[in-house]
């Protein structure tokens, strides 16, 4: 599934339902883009053309960003900002159910990112706001995909402005 939303506020974003790894993905939308992903054991390359929030519902991902490993468990927020590409990986026997809301991508694009303090913050995701705004809007699409098309833009618009 992959819908075009023109929302309020002159926010357009894009929906896709995810089921299967992406070798070779497509540039970001300039206005952002919700993904919910049901995914089994594979790799998934990431351009990381825009700063990025993913959250896991169910498994476990682990990313692989500028050398470095981090991992992923339901209930956590992945931040991540805009860089080189990167990988998403699940590992073999667990299938993992997520969301990924990519922001519009920023005008600072092309920036080196920090080598000190990398481009990755894992934070609990319920403690805060954004982290339960995500969090339940990922359950609500997972049950129903076809209410995240109308879902892309606002959560895209409450996440930019968080």
């Amino acid at each position: 599934m992959d819908r075009k939303l023109s929302g309020d506020g002159g926010v357009g974003a894009v929906f896709n339902l995810v089921e299967d790894h992406v070798h070779h993905p497509g540039d970001a939308p300039a206005d952002g883009r919700l993904v919910l992903s049901r995914l089994r054991a594979g790799a998934s390359a990431l351009k990381a053309q825009a700063p990025s929030i993913k959250l896991v519902l169910e498994g476990e991902e682990l990313y692989r960003v500028d050398g470095r490993g981090v991992r992923l468990r339901p209930g956590q927020l992945l931040f991540l900002d805009a860089g080189e590409a990167c990988e998403a990986e699940v590992r073999r026997g667990v299938s993992t159910l997520g969301l990924c809301l990519y922001l519009p991508r920023p005008a600072t694009a092309g920036i080196a990112a920090d080598l000190l303090l990398g481009r990755t913050l894992l934070l609990p995701g319920r403690t805060g706001a954004l982290g339960r705004l995500l969090e339940d809007a990922a359950r609500r699409i997972a049950n129903d995909p076809a209410v995240g098309p109308a879902a892309a833009g606002p959560l895209v618009r409450a996440a930019g402005a968080a």
